[in-house]
């Protein structure tokens, strides 16, 4: 006679324990879901894997431990290859046993779950376009993740896999060599897109980055709006100094007062025992002659500045001349070889946008004679052209682009050029004598396109791919010890960012 357990709990426990044995004997008795359906899954994951593993610039390659890479979820890649094919393999071995040894009325809903996941990530590392710098014909591939069209395609997969292997009797494939051929395409294709897959792999890891790469940091300057920089070319440092990191409401803003500089690699704080009061909408520029930066104005606490400091890689000085420009903020210093003096130009101050020059030479300014021509300009673009010796300004309010010789503004004739557009930064690139701009505001539209001038057209480079949020008045450079561009900072409509980009040619 079995015995009945009078116990309530142990009743219990013993209902408990039946309710799993016969739930795992269900969960792992057949049927099972198709074979082909387990190898369509193991194609899947290797694509996604194999797209992330590909989409890694070349410097990741060559050094996976400090180089910046994209992962799986958007992520920073925090795998090297071989960890990275651990991962994946011990991930596919427990899928893949689920989906052979669970019953499919269970493993056909993980199957769905996972191959939609995957897809999805799928379509967003397109959607990033980093495998753009493989050839400009790839990005076209990023548009139609975009559309949708790869969503169509890969509905159109699952349903024709659906359909073959859980048919209903009457739609069976009589034919034996029907069958055998679809048997064949159910595993050969996959075995000749795996081994591509694998091929692609390789080759990637020998195809140049281009275009715009973010850059990793470490312990660099934060979220960063409306600072100020120049390149030491001295000591090869980039000089940042101002800014705000954000907005305490009641038009209150955190200033930043806080010296960093740039050395190719890394950032550092530099503490000065003096510095200048916190500002915004200053300028900066340096004097080689010299061997100092020097700052002028800018705008503070609901009023804009006209003082001066010089800074020397140690110490800011404030210097104290008897003539100096009226207080404003938006204007644009420049070095000029020829007058050996740096040159200010323009800005807005006491209800006025300015179209006034001024030349410091160390201890005064020194106001310089225009034509009565001369455009007015605040929060716009100016740099020195050393292939025609004169300066060159990206103009917003007057718009367009202008050479500035001697006492003469005169604006060029181009048949394209950037929209009219403030908050923007121009600099030369001495390597390819080009000029190059990102970004800015037009028309209450904010934007990151890129353009480049040669002395004679602007080209828009259009090739798609990654690149920095739409943001004005980022800290724009060119950086011998990297030979590129560099970006840091700026802000969005809705954003201070703290995030820094190098700008890679297609032709390297």
């Amino acid at each position: 006679m079995e015995n009945t357990p009078t116990n309530p709990f142990a009743a219990l426990i013993d209902k408990l324990r039946y309710w799993v044995r016969t739930s795992t004997h269900l969960a792992t008795s057949g049927p099972y879901l198709p074979i082909i359906l387990t190898v369509f899954f193991v194609v899947t994951v290797v694509s996604h894997v194999a797209l992330v593993l590909m989409s890694q610039p070349v410097s990741y390659w060559k050094n996976p431990e400090t180089a910046v890479g994209f992962g799986v979820f958007g992520e920073r890649f925090a795998f090297n290859l071989i960890g990275m094919i651990t991962a994946v393999a011990v991930y596919l071995v427990i899928a893949v046993f689920l989906v052979t040894f669970v019953n499919f009325r269970y493993s056909l809903v993980g199957w769905m779950a996972a191959e939609f996941a995957h897809f999805y990530l799928i379509i967003d590392s397109l959607q990033a376009c980093y495998i753009s710098r493989w050839s400009d014909s790839l990005s076209y591939l990023c548009q139609y993740a975009n559309n949708g069209f790869l969503w169509l395609v890969f509905a159109i997969l699952v349903g024709a896999i659906l359909v073959f292997n859980f048919q209903p009797a009457e739609f069976s494939l009589a034919n034996k060599k029907i069958q055998k051929g679809v048997s064949f395409l159910a595993f050969g294709l996959p075995t000749a897109w795996v081994a591509l897959m694998i091929a692609v792999l390789i080759y990637s890891t020998r195809v140049p980055n281009y275009g715009w790469v973010r850059v990793d940091m470490e312990d660099g300057p934060g979220p960063t709006q409306e600072a100020e920089s120049v390149y030491d070319i001295g000591r090869n440092r980039l000089v940042m100094f101002g800014g705000v990191s954000k907005y305490l409401g009641n038009n209150q803003w955190d200033y930043i007062i806080e010296t960093w500089e740039w050395d190719g690699h890394r950032w550092y704080a530099i503490f000065s025992e003096e510095n200048p009061p916190p500002r915004t909408d200053h300028s900066m520029a340096y004097d080689p002659a010299r061997g100092v930066t020097v700052l002028f104005g800018g705008y503070a606490g609901g009023e804009r500045l006209s003082d001066t400091w010089e800074w020397d890689g140690k110490t800011w000085k404030k210097m104290e001349p008897d003539d100096f420009p009226s207080m404003r903020s938006g204007h644009e210093m420049v070095y000029d070889p020829a007058r050996q003096r740096v040159i200010l130009y323009g800005g807005y101050g006491d209800d006025v946008f300015h179209n006034d020059a001024w030349a410091w030479d160390g201890k005064n300014w020194e106001q310089i004679e225009l034509d009565s021509a001369a455009p007015t300009a605040s929060v716009f673009a100016l740099t020195y052209d050393p292939l025609k010796e004169e300066i060159l300004g990206l103009l917003s309010g007057t718009g367009g682009t202008w050479r500035w010789s001697g006492e003469t503004w005169t604006r060029l004739t181009l048949d394209v050029e950037p929209s009219n557009r403030g908050w923007a930064t121009l600099v030369f690139d001495p390597s390819r004598k080009l000029f190059f701009t990102f970004g800015g505001n037009s028309q209450d539209t904010i934007l990151n396109d890129t353009w480049t001038f040669n002395g004679e057209e602007w080209t828009e480079y259009t090739i798609r791919g990654l690149k920095p949020a739409p943001r004005m008045d980022a800290v724009l450079w060119f950086d011998p010890i990297r030979g590129h561009v560099m970006l840091f900072g700026g802000y969005g409509k809705d954003d201070i960012f703290s995030d820094m980009w190098e700008f890679i040619p297609p032709e390297e």
